[in-house]
């Protein structure tokens, strides 16, 4: 399916989840399950959180936090797993059933095909990481009480999840051609209700953020970049990995910081779309900062013009969905 990564451009309209969606499936089954979900409905339940709610955002008693890590390695990957939630927001009960379906098929083959990593990343300690960049980030965050927040790899199934707390899933992976790798966390607010309160509908807040460092020049094969980010136990891999990590607790917390006014001004300007070289689709959204780390070039067999970030920059920040991206590009020895 890596042709049709590079043919949708992501510009968080329906077809464009349904693209993201389609991206991460492989297989005739897969192709058909996806297709079915952009012919669906839209749910009437479907919720789009502008803002944090005033009673989380100025309440005296900060919420518990919950940090879930549902995944033992690397994945490998061109799309976040977490896109796979738009179908289950917009396209209802059965759109998260074929979500469902999707992802329990798609998760072995991806953690498969990662498992050449577990060697150099042996004992590195994603947990911990999280634990450590979440920690660091909401410090100073009133409604969040993060300094005593627990671990799980499974929200649904931990003796932690209480009512109404937060919830931060952080999913890590790194795409096909050993080109990028990514941080994706999805920040929800339960609803106080304890029968229902973890139903998409009756979530209080959820946002989905993304932190992505490319990787231009250096070795030109993916297994000579393989073995460039693997010497030496993995140490630039675990660089970048703790690096997009901390990045994406800040978007988490920047993101639940801005408020519908900011949303709305963003939404007022003209949307831009930034290419990843790897052939992921466009990622398009709403600049909000970074504007001036962006290039112009030209991309595929025809030569089409297209935005970039800029190398050796620290990256652009769009708003795109439920959340926000940032991507940075480092240049590789070599190069």
């Amino acid at each position: 399916m890596a042709w049709l990564n590079g043919t949708c451009a992501a510009r968080g309209s329906r077809l464009s989840w349904g693209c993201s969606m389609l991206g991460r499936v492989s297989g005739a089954l897969g192709t058909v399950l996806a297709f079915v979900a952009l012919m669906l409905p839209h749910a009437a339940a479907a919720k789009f959180y502008d803002s944090l709610p005033t009673e989380v955002r100025e309440t005296a008693e900060p919420l518990d936090l919950l940090i879930v890590i549902p995944q033992r390695g690397m994945r490998v990957q061109y799309m976040s797993p977490l896109n796979s939630n738009s179908v289950v927001n917009f396209y209802g009960p059965i759109g998260g059933l074929i979500a469902g379906a999707l992802e329990r098929r798609e998760r072995e083959s991806l953690r498969k095909q990662g498992l050449p990593f577990d060697g150099p990343l042996a004992g590195f300690d994603v947990g911990a990481l999280a634990m450590a960049s979440t920690r660091a980030v909401f410090a100073q965050t009133s409604w969040l009480r993060a300094s005593d927040a627990k671990l799980a790899t499974d929200r649904s199934t931990s003796s932690d999840l209480r009512v109404g707390q937060a919830v931060l899933t952080y999913e890590y992976s790194i795409d096909p051609p050993n080109s990028r790798i990514f941080v994706t966390c999805q920040l929800q607010i339960g609803g106080t209700d304890a029968a229902t309160g973890w139903e998409q509908s009756n979530l209080r807040y959820s946002s989905a953020s993304e932190a992505s460092i490319e990787f231009q020049g250096g070795p030109p094969s993916k297994q000579a970049r393989f073995a460039m980010l693997t010497a030496n136990q993995g140490a630039r891999l675990r660089q970048h990995i703790g690096e997009a990590f901390h990045s994406c607790a800040r978007l988490t917390l920047r993101r639940a910081e801005m408020s519908a006014e900011d949303v709305a001004e963003l939404r007022t300007r003209r949307e831009s779309s930034i290419m990843i070289k790897s052939g992921l689709p466009q990622l398009g959204g709403w600049i909000v900062d970074g504007a001036e780390n962006t290039v112009r070039g030209k991309y595929g067999l025809i030569g089409a013009g297209r935005t970039f970030t800029a190398p050796d920059t620290s990256g652009v920040t769009l708003l795109r969905g439920h959340g926000l991206w940032h991507n940075r590009v480092e240049v590789l020895p070599g190069s």
